[in-house]
């Protein structure tokens, strides 16, 4: 059963603190971080189901996903072995 749905979004490259996704480094411009982020595509993650939470406690939180989403590719990383 596959979970990647297309319609998602995809959570930002950055985080709140501005720190890259991929590259780990804050304010992050690099091309490769950028075009890797735009032709990636994300699903539901198969811990929490999307919720960010694991088990029936709410108040254990997933540490595996990104706001209940993980990236489960990219065209560029799939080509040019770029990643992270």
């Amino acid at each position: 059963m596959s979970t990647v749905v297309h319609s998602l979004p995809r959570p930002a490259r950055l985080n709140f603190a501005g720190f890259c996704w991929y590259c780990g480094e804050r304010g992050c411009e690099n091309r490769g971080c950028v075009q890797m982020h735009a032709e990636s595509y994300w699903g539901l993650c198969l811990d929490c189901d999307g919720s960010q939470n694991i088990g029936s406690e709410s108040d254990s939180i997933c540490r595996v996903c990104n706001g209940g989403l993980i990236e489960y590719g990219s065209a560029v990383s799939d080509q040019d072995g770029f990643g992270r």
